[in-house]
C-alpha cells in the first residue's frame, strides 16, 4: 500500500517533524510512504516538492495573507490571539494530487495559502487528515481557547458573524470528501468530535511516534560539562519553537513557579526565550536550536521537562524528553496529557492552575530517583515506539 503525505514544509516545525517520523515509521514497517511538501527547504532526498517554483506567486500569497489579516483587524475588529490561516488564494494542487500514484493521501499542515479550501474539496483520492492544530475545524485560527471554541465552532455553537459563518460554511462544504481524521491526542479527539465541521467524520486517535533507537540519552555528566552546568544542579528544560509561541506554551507559568523555589543549585535551559531573571535559578538560553544533536544534548543534561501549554495538540518535545529519561510536567486537558502517566513518569497539573503546577515541580524534585531506574523511558517506549504506533495505522488503513 502506498501512502503520500502532503505537508506545507520540510522545515523543523512540529508538524514537519511529525510527518517525517510517521513516514519513516511506515517505511520501516513495510509500507510505501512518501512526503510531498509545498515549501522544500532541506536537502532530504526522500522529501519532494509538489509545487512549481514561482517567486511572483509566492510573494503575492505572502502579501495577501498580511493584507487580509490587517483588513479583518481594522474593519471587523478581530483581535488575533494566535496565528491564523485563510486558504482563500486560488491554487491548482488538487489536480496534481489526483494524478499521484497512491492509494491514500494523508493531509497534514496545509497553511500559508498553499492550497485553497475549494481545492481541498476537489481531491478525489482516499483521504486521511492528521490534525496538528485546530485550523481544520475553526474559522481561520490555528489555535483558539477551548471556551471560545465551544461557543463559536462546536455543534452547539452560537450564531457567529457573517464573516465567520462564511468561512465555516466553506469548510463544511469543501471538506465533505474527508472521511477519516487522525487525532494525535485525546484532547484533539474531543475537539474534533464536538466540532461543527467534523462531527460526522470517522475519527481515530493515534499518538505520534518516536524512534527510540535514535533518541537515546547521552551521558549526563558529559553533557552538563559541555553546557557548563554543575553536575549536582537540578536541571529543568523548556523548548520554544519561536518566541511568539511563549504565551501558548505557558512560559509565564514557569516564571511564576520557579520564582518560588528557595533552594539553590537550580538551572533552567530554554530555547528561543528572552533572558529571565530568577532569584536562585541559573538561566541558560539557546536560540535557533534545530539540530537533533543539540536537542539531544540539552535533554540528556536535564532532569525535568516543563510543558505548561495552554493549548497543545500533542507535545513532541515532552516525548523526546521522556526518551531521555526526564520527568515531565504538563496540564490536564491538553494533548500532552497523553504522554505522562501521573506520578509515574511525571505530574499532570490541574488545567492552568499555578499552584498545582508548582506542586508538580515539587513532586518531580522529590522523586528524581525515578530517573535513575530508566522507568520513564521504558514506559514511554511501550506507548510511543514505532512498533506500537504502527499497529494503529495498520488497523486504520485496513478500514479504508
Amino acid at each position: 500500500m502506498k501512502i503520500i503525505h502532503i505537508n506545507y514544509s520540510s522545515d523543523n516545525s512540529g508538524a514537519s517533524i511529525a510527518v517525517k517520523r510517521i513516514n519513516n515509521m511506515l517505511n520501516i514497517n513495510h509500507f510505501q510512504s512518501e512526503i510531498l511538501v509545498y515549501s522544500k527547504n532541506s536537502n532530504n532526498k526522500d522529501i519532494k516538492s509538489i509545487k512549481k517554483k514561482n517567486i511572483l506567486i509566492d510573494y503575492t500569497k505572502a502579501n495577501f495573507h498580511k493584507i487580509f489579516k490587517k483588513i479583518l483587524k481594522i474593519f471587523f475588529r478581530i483581535n488575533f490571539k494566535y496565528s491564523v490561516n485563510f486558504n482563500l488564494f486560488p491554487s491548482n494542487l488538487s489536480s496534481r494530487i489526483n494524478n499521484l500514484n497512491s492509494e491514500i493521501i494523508n493531509l497534514h499542515w496545509l497553511g500559508n495559502e498553499m492550497i485553497s479550501l475549494s481545492d481541498i474539496g476537489k481531491i478525489k483520492k482516499k483521504i486521511v487528515w492528521t490534525m496538528h492544530d485546530m485550523w481544520p475545524y475553526t474559522c481561520f485560527e490555528n489555535y483558539i481557547d477551548e471556551n471560545d471554541f465551544f461557543e463559536k465552532y462546536s455543534l452547539n455553537k452560537k450564531k457567529n458573524s457573517f464573516l465567520m459563518e462564511f468561512f465555516l460554511k466553506r469548510k463544511k462544504k469543501y471538506f465533505k470528501n474527508i472521511k477519516y481524521i487522525i487525532c494525535t491526542s485525546e484532547w484533539q479527539k474531543k475537539m474534533c468530535e464536538n466540532s461543527y465541521i467534523f462531527s460526522k467524520v470517522k475519527i481515530e486517535k493515534i499518538n505520534l511516534p518516536l524512534d527510540f533507537n535514535k533518541w537515546k540519552p547521552l551521558d549526563k555528566i558529559t553533557t552538563r560539562r559541555s553546557l557548563k552546568i554543575n553536575n549536582d544542579d537540578i536541571v529543568f528544560s523548556f523548548m520554544l519553537p519561536h518566541r511568539y509561541a511563549a504565551h501558548r506554551k505557558g512560559l509565564d507559568f514557569i516564571v511564576r513557579a520557579l520564582s518560588k523555589i528557595k533552594m539553590k543549585k537550580i538551572t533552567l535551559i530554554t530555547t528561543n526565550c528572552e533572558s529571565i531573571k530568577f532569584g536562585n535559578v541559573n538561566h541558560l538560553n539557546f536560540n535557533n536550536i534545530n539540530l537533533f544533536e543539540d536537542r539531544l544534548k540539552i535533554l540528556s543534561a536535564s532532569d525535568i521537562y516543563l510543558m505548561p501549554s495552554r493549548l497543545e495538540s500533542f507535545g513532541q518535545g515532552l516525548l523526546e524528553a521522556q526518551a531521555c529519561n526526564n520527568l515531565g510536567i504538563t496540564f490536564k486537558n491538553t494533548g500532552s496529557a497523553d504522554i505522562i502517566s501521573n506520578e509515574q513518569t511525571g505530574y499532570l497539573a490541574n488545567f492552568l492552575d499555578d499552584e498545582d503546577f508548582y506542586n508538580g515541580i515539587s513532586w518531580c524534585i522529590d522523586n528524581l530517583s525515578i530517573t535513575k531506574k530508566n522507568m520513564i523511558r521504558k514506559l514511554s517506549m511501550e506507548k510511543f515506539s514505532y512498533l506500537s504506533i504502527n499497529k494503529a495505522y495498520v488497523k486504520l488503513f485496513k478500514q479504508i
